[in-house]
Order: structure tokens, then C-alpha cells, then sequence
């Protein structure tokens, strides 16, 4: 069986950065021989040099929103927008018979509606009449996520070919789902030709919402899936002009999960003031600290000591409330605290904790009385 030359992209970049030493986006979760096709959309590529169908009416690589790195793909719609945006990865040998999909996906906060497109795993004819012969399709209807399959070989199909529909009990418009990234995962098996001993399911955020085991889904045929797509089609038409977002698209032959988001490391933390309101040792200083938010970080901690901070003494060094949650990548960050101070030099460092609770590398030790300041009064009693 042929596989894609392009595969475990996300894998094969997290290497690569590893070897040189550079932070990168993703820690891959699981088994990585196992991914068939990993995209984070952050290379420059255009979608048509990596995807064998692709539509881009309203469907670009954005970075207005991402789950991780800088890059998702956006589908802006239009008020009234019917067709929408696909990115489908072909497999003309065909996929394994048992695969696994997973995406991040986003509404935007305020999204009115909800398109019923969202993916499908399926066998189509890539010529002739270009129909489906059977197909798994991961669906949303009056805002719940459901699974519903077109198998017209199926001996378990309706007169239509199609079977029945499954429910998820998952809604999109609940007040803890609106407006934030969702993980959300399939699995499909194929049948032994003639039995029906095939499988769909679906997760979101790893609880299992979609269950069916014992289904014919090819019948006695040796039809393979050979398309795996990210869909945006809007029945009906969006009310509003709007968007939605996807990320970290996999593809593989086992299940997939969440992988890691590696926080990215402070490399300009720095004192920009200190204040004191008295000149008798020890004292408390009021330091004025300034960096840019890394990418993935969630919570900071700042420590403080009168040596070198390095990752040997990190935990011997004071620690420094920060009472905020990190900011959105590239932002400007303060933190005006207090710090005791006996003389010398203090220097602070900090790291960055994603949201599994994962630590950045040590960043830059600041510190002060910086070089090019003259010593306040204070230090010469």
C-alpha cells in the first residue's frame, strides 16, 4: 500500500527542532509511526500543493485565531454563504481500513448558527459520477454533534443507503462549549467484506459522545477509504458574516489524543524600574518586570535571588506572586512586585506553564542594579 510522501509533518518538525535545539510547537502524544498525515498549517505552503482536492471559497490560513503556533485555517463566511471551503487528503491505493482522525476546531465567539458540515471519512468515486459509495460523516444538527453514515452496499442500510443516525449528546451552542477550541477525534473500521463487524466513533475532548460497533459499512465489497476531509459546506446559508477555525489535522492508525503545546521561553525578561522608600539594609524593593508573552503559556512563575538563577537552583530561589494568566503570544507583560533586598545584585528569571501545567526553559536572568544604572544612594550608606 502507498503511502503519502509527506507524512508526520508535525512529527518530523518537532524533530527537527529538537535536533537544533529550538523549541517547537507540539510534544507528539502516543505513537508517531503510526500518523499517516499531520498538518499545523504552519508552513507557507498553499493548501493545494498538500491537499488533492481543495476548495478556498472563504477558506484561507489565518492568523487571527490558532490552538497551537501561529497558523489555523479560517472559513470566513459571508452573510447567506452556501458553499463553503474543503480540504480533502486523497489516497487513490487507498487508507488503512481502520483509521483515526483528529482536529481542533473553534467557532468564533458570538457565531450564530451552526454549518452541519464539519468532516467525513468516506470512499467516493474520484471520476464518473463522482458519488459516495459509503461515508462516515461527522455532522452537526441543531447544534449537536452526530454521526451520520451513507452505506448504500450496507446490508444494514435504509431504502435511501443510508443508516441510523447517531446522537452525541455533545452541543456546540452549550455556555461551556461557545467561543473556545474543541479536540475532537474519530475512529473508523471497515467491515470484513460480507460480515458486519465494523466500527465508527467519535470523541470530543476525550469523552467518547458516538459509539457504533457490529456495522456493515461496505458489505461484501473490498472498497477502501480513500478521502479523509475537513468540510465548512452551510446548508441554508450562514445568517451572518462569521468565522470558524481548524487545527492540528492528523491522520493516523492509531488513536490519536491530544498532543502536548510546548510553551515557547522568555528571551527578554528585564528590570525597567525599582523604587525603595528607605536607605537602611535590608529593604523592600519594588521592581517593575517587562517581557513578551510566549506562545502556549497559560501561567508564569518569577523567581528572584541574590546569585545566578540557573535550572540547578531554580527551586532554591524566592518566589514572586503573579497574579495575572498569561496573555496572548507576543503581548507585552508587567509585573510590578515586591522583592526583600540585603545588598549586591538580585537577579529574577521566570518560566512559563502551559495548560497542562508543563514548564517553559528558564528564560534570561534580569537583574538589577543594572550595569548602566549608577547605584542609588541607598547602596553607598
Amino acid at each position: 500500500m502507498r503511502y503519502f510522501k509527506r507524512l508526520n509533518t508535525g512529527f518530523v518538525l518537532f524533530l527537527t527542532l529538537a535536533i537544533l535545539g529550538v523549541s517547537a510547537t507540539l510534544t507528539v502524544m502516543g505513537n508517531p509511526s503510526a500518523r499517516i498525515w499531520s498538518d499545523g498549517f504552519e508552513d507557507s505552503e498553499p493548501l493545494a500543493s498538500k491537499y488533492e482536492d481543495v476548495s478556498t471559497n472563504g477558506l484561507f490560513v489565518t492568523t487571527a485565531d490558532a490552538f497551537t503556533g501561529e497558523h489555523a485555517l479560517e472559513q470566513q463566511y459571508d452573510q447567506g454563504q452556501v458553499d463553503a471551503g474543503w480540504i480533502c487528503k486523497v489516497n487513490n491505493d487507498g487508507f488503512p481500513d481502520h483509521i483515526f482522525v483528529r482536529w481542533y476546531h473553534k467557532f468564533e465567539q458570538g457565531f450564530e448558527g451552526f454549518p452541519p458540515k464539519m468532516a467525513r471519512v468516506r470512499y467516493r468515486h474520484r471520476s464518473g459520477d463522482w458519488a459516495s459509495v459509503f461515508a462516515v460523516h461527522f455532522w452537526i444538527e441543531d447544534g449537536e454533534a452526530v454521526a451520520d453514515v451513507y452505506a448504500r452496499n450496507s446490508s444494514q442500510a435504509n431504502s435511501s443507503g443510508w443508516l441510523p443516525i447517531a446522537r452525541s449528546g455533545f452541543f456546540f451552542d452549550a455556555p461551556e462549549n461557545a467561543g473556545r477550541w474543541i479536540r475532537l477525534e474519530m475512529e473508523v473500521k471497515l467491515n470484513t467484506p460480507g460480515q458486519a463487524d465494523g466500527l465508527y466513533r467519535f470523541w470530543a475532548d476525550d469523552e467518547l459522545i458516538v459509539e457504533r460497533t457490529g456495522v456493515d459499512l461496505r458489505g461484501g465489497t473490498q472498497d477502501k477509504i480513500n478521502e479523509v476531509m475537513l468540510d465548512t459546506y452551510w446548508n441554508g446559508g450562514s445568517p451572518k458574516a462569521q468565522s470558524r477555525y481548524y487545527d492540528d489535522f492528523v491522520i493516523a492508525t492509531e488513536r490519536i489524543g491530544a498532543d502536548i503545546p510546548i510553551v515557547g521561553s522568555v528571551r527578554d525578561l528585564r528590570v525597567s524600574d525599582v523604587v525603595s522608600g528607605t536607605s537602611t539594609l535590608p529593604i523592600t524593593l519594588t521592581a517593575t518586570l517587562r517581557w513578551t508573552a510566549p506562545s502556549n503559556a497559560l501561567t508564569y512563575t518569577v523567581r528572584y535571588s541574590d546569585v545566578l538563577i540557573t535550572e540547578a537552583n531554580w527551586n532554591d530561589a524566592g518566589t514572586v506572586n503573579v497574579p495575572f494568566m498569561a496573555s496572548v503570544p507576543g503581548s507585552p507583560e508587567q509585573l510590578i512586585t515586591p522583592v526583600s533586598y540585603t545588598g549586591g545584585v538580585v537577579y529574577f528569571a521566570l518560566k512559563a506553564q502551559n495548560i497542562q501545567g508543563s514548564f517553559s526553559p528558564l528564560s534570561n536572568n534580569a537583574w538589577w542594579p543594572r550595569h548602566e544604572l549608577f547605584l542609588p544612594l541607598v547602596l553607598r550608606h
